[in-house]
């Protein structure tokens, strides 16, 4: 089913472990007044199948890790649109229906919930984001988010109308055209899966369609709610290996969305130097705090693996980011 001209379908990607959040994110979807045509769950190879069976969701099993298990073929999937969800949000029973018309009315090519609600965040919160990873506030422009040249993002803070345009969006639930997904291959960004975490896949993701030239928006009243179930991140940020993780992949999805992406490349290498010279102050006096000078070090030596990967053949034989005769419209697209 769909509203106006689209229909669609749900795609999930999980590893199955979190059963009982995997369960409230089906039942909510079972509750849809504008229900899908298919629910595909597509499942990390090796692992189990969940006992339940809730509505009409049927399992796929595909190779594990955050991007291959979103950037696929959808063979199984026919609909006009995908309703792209991570295992861990639930659904307000009009949802689907609130997104597909802001998909229709006004002309977008993908619509984002705004599941972690940025603009909600403490005073305390947004001085330790723009501290840590120089995240920061705008006024009201019309635009949700938008992508910084250092390879950070700023967000609105406090949005006038419940839906904005935007330069990128977060992963955990968003809608797309399938012929949008189909064009800007997110196959070619599984390099993102050698890290292990995969540090930045959305941004990688959903940039990319910007940058292609598709019309992306963010709603601020989708009824969409995080569960965060934290199933893999919540080891990876226990383990000394995150400041490794954290600056190379910082350093290579810069490289791969900003510095290759767009113009002036002395000015986003300017400031992401800028940056990365502070996040390495920050992870000396950390280090200095915890008497653990590997801190530093991890921090220091992803930057310096990351330098060398993107240097590599491997990584010089991926597309380009922008493809071919996708290329980047200027922002045109009015705040609407």
């Amino acid at each position: 089913m769909g509203v106006g001209h689209f229909t669609y379908s749900v795609a999930i990607r999980t590893l199955g472990t979190n059963v009982e959040v995997l369960k409230r994110e089906l039942q909510s979807l079972v509750c849809q007044t504008v229900q899908p045509e298919k629910v595909i769950i597509y499942i990390a190879e090796k692992y189990e199948r969940p006992s339940f069976q809730i509505g009409k969701e049927e399992y796929v099993w595909v190779r594990k890790g955050m991007v291959a298990q979103r950037a696929l073929e959808y063979r199984e999937i026919d609909s006009d649109v995908v309703l792209m969800l991570d295992d861990d949000v639930e659904l307000a029973t009009d949802s689907a229906e609130r997104m597909l018309k802001a998909m229709e009315e006004h002309g977008a090519d993908c619509v984002a919930a705004d599941t972690f609600k940025n603009q909600e965040m403490t005073l305390r919160q947004k001085l330790l984001a723009f501290i840590s990873n120089g995240v920061y506030v705008r006024g009201d422009d019309g635009w949700a988010f938008k992508q910084n040249r250092d390879g950070g993002f700023s967000f609105n803070g406090d949005p006038q109308k419940q839906f904005c345009w935007t330069e990128t969006f977060a992963g955990p639930c968003w809608m797309v055209k399938k012929t949008a997904l189909k064009s800007v291959h997110l196959e070619d960004e599984l390099w993102l899966d050698r890290m292990g975490f995969s540090y930045g896949d959305d941004a990688v993701e959903s940039y990319k369609f910007f940058v292609n030239g598709f019309k992306c928006g963010v709603l601020y009243d989708s009824g969409v709610k995080n569960l965060d179930a934290k199933t893999s991140s919540g080891v990876y940020h226990k383990t000394e290996r995150k400041f490794y993780t954290r600056s190379y992949g910082m350093f290579a999805t810069w490289w791969r969305m900003i510095y290759t992406s767009r113009d002036k490349q002395w000015l986003s290498a300017l400031l992401f130097g800028l940056k990365a010279w502070w996040q390495l102050n920050l992870h000396i006096m950390l280090g200095i705090v915890k008497l653990n000078a590997k801190i530093p070090y991890n921090y220091m030596k992803g930057l310096k693996n990351a330098w060398a990967f993107v240097h590599s053949d491997e990584f010089k034989a991926i597309p380009p980011y922008i493809i071919g005769d996708l290329s980047r419209k200027e922002n045109e697209h009015e705040s609407s």
